[in-house]
């Protein structure tokens, strides 16, 4: 479970000159868990095309290469990665619910997603709290 704090840090953070890299990744069938580290990289290729951004992301893009390639986040239905090394922030969240593949670059994280997955668990968990207490 993510913290309040934690998702206010999220929300709260600016790259100012560095650029935040913002990952979600469906890992909800074993081939998606398998194949995490290509659907990245189709999901970031369109941001890299030759406007200089590679460079900026390198040590972002080998983070989080290396936490998918070593089965990091492989656990839950759903990854969300926020990296930004230029400000030396790194988390990685696996979410017990899947979310759609997405990659965003800026100045700040796209939280969104993260808070409608956090919604959608807290959903499952009361629905499946109120089957219990039925049966």
């Amino acid at each position: 479970m993510i913290s309040e704090k934690e998702l206010r840090t999220l929300k709260e953070f600016d790259g100012q000159d560095s650029l935040a890299l913002s990952v979600y990744l469906q890992l909800d069938t074993p081939e998606k868990k398998r194949s995490a580290y290509e659907t990245f990289r189709r999901q970031i290729a369109p941001h890299l095309h030759g406007n200089g951004t590679e460079a900026a992301l390198r040590e972002d893009l080998d983070l989080v290469k290396l936490y998918l390639q070593t089965n990091g986040g492989k656990r839950g239905a759903g990854l969300a990665i926020f990296s930004c090394a230029g400000r030396l922030f790194w988390r990685a969240y696996q979410l017990p619910v899947p979310v759609p593949d997405q990659v965003e670059l800026g100045s700040t994280f796209n939280v969104q997603p993260l808070e409608e997955a956090l919604q959608e668990q807290e959903h499952r968990l009361v629905s499946l709290l109120q089957r219990q207490k039925a049966a």
